[in-house]
């Protein structure tokens, strides 16, 4: 299973005034988030004294490739970008037109929360920019109600709720702590700020949503890994008559699967059995092709050692793809789909076997997300 981060930033520049209450927002997220931690939902990487130079190599790291799902900026900021930290500590800008290109090339961050002051330019720029979920602020705000705003959203998100509810659970706890003329910060802090038209909403904090994706929580951040293992000889069926019926499982956010197409570059048959290593619910689509091969060997043997070594945290389903001889072969006595043990190049109507299979699939992939406390 892939753990999803939270990457949290923050800079204060040359506002040293700011740095207590800055980690004290720090260190509530850390605590709000430490059941997730612990579950395994969730991994969380923080950025103290935030650079570009920093920020960039966060994003590029080898082991933190398609994992970054949320992104929080706690700070300063005005409309023309984030205030981050200069080489020398002082305070220097983090440009929205570059900031938006490079967030936007993140293809797994599903929410940027901006909580610094007049973020909204950069908001409205990053869901131009298929970023899906985007939390910013249309004027200067205090340190104390963003310190507020950021606990109990996060509270929320790790109580299940989804990222809407969480963001109204916030709103709410601000107006009943914070009289309203208090929410905004006249205090002009870090690099010299352009006068600010005034806000276009009542209330600091916004939320864009891109409504293509829907709402989410954050156990739907957490998916089962699916490793497909097939001959490449039988690609075309895996691919165009297999792969379609789960798509659906992809799409509920219930699983993501690895299959050899997912792998470029490197030497593809190591990356493939690290691939199914790390895999919590592994495929055998069974065919002549399948048994005869080399590799597919040493992915069965690599699968069924897995599922000893880790009883009870893996689980091996052979798939009765084409008709080939088992009897006396060491997938024999593993209960396999379709259930009525019928290869499915024998079926009359071979989406209807697929179909079965993947209502099979689905329900395993269920019960291994109650497992993890995944689903209620």
């Amino acid at each position: 299973m892939t753990t999803p981060i939270v990457l949290i930033a923050t800079a204060q520049g040359d506002d040293v005034d700011a740095l207590a209450m800055i980690e004290k927002e720090v260190t509530a997220i850390k605590k709000t988030l430490e059941e997730a931690v612990d579950n395994g939902w969730i991994e969380l990487v923080i950025i103290r004294d935030a650079t570009i130079e920093k920020l960039s190599n966060e994003f590029n790291k080898k082991e933190n490739s398609d994992r970054i799902t949320i992104f929080h900026y706690a700070g300063h900021a005005d409309r023309e970008g984030l205030i981050v930290e200069a080489a020398d500590g002082s305070s220097k800008f983090a440009y929205s037109a570059g900031l938006t290109k490079f967030l936007s090339s993140i293809k797994s961050l599903k929410l940027v929360f901006l909580n610094a002051c007049t973020t909204e330019g950069n908001a409205k720029d990053l869901l131009l920019g298929d970023i899906q979920n985007v939390i910013s602020t249309n004027c200067e705000i205090a340190d104390d109600a963003a310190y507020i705003f950021a606990k109990q959203f996060y509270q929320s998100l790790a109580a299940i709720k989804t990222v809407d509810e969480a963001f109204q659970d916030a709103a709410a706890r601000v107006e009943m702590e914070i009289a309203e003329n208090n929410y905004r910060n006249l205090d002009k802090r870090g690099p010299k700020r352009k006068n600010s038209p005034p806000p276009s909403n009542p209330f600091p904090w916004e939320i864009g949503m891109d409504y293509n994706y829907g709402d989410w929580k954050l156990t739907d951040l957490v998916q089962i890994e699916v490793f497909l293992a097939y001959d490449q000889k039988d690609e075309e069926i895996v691919t165009e008559e297999f792969r379609p019926h789960i798509v659906m499982l992809e799409r509920q956010k219930l699983i993501s699967t690895i299959t050899s197409d997912y792998i470029k570059g490197g030497d593809l048959q190591e990356v493939l059995f690290e691939k199914a290593e790390a895999a919590r619910i592994i495929l055998l689509l069974l065919s002549a092709n399948f048994m005869a091969g080399k590799d597919t060997t040493r992915l069965v043997k690599l699968a069924l050692n897995k599922m000893h070594r880790e009883k009870g945290n893996v689980v091996v389903i052979p798939i009765l793809l084409k008709k080939v001889l088992l009897q006396g072969q060491i997938l024999d006595k593993y209960m396999p789909l379709p259930r009525n043990g019928k290869f499915v190049d024998q079926w009359d109507n071979r989406d209807a076997a697929f179909t079965d299979i993947a209502k099979d699939l689905r329900e395993v992939v269920l019960r291994e997300r109650k497992k993890l406390g995944l689903e209620r």
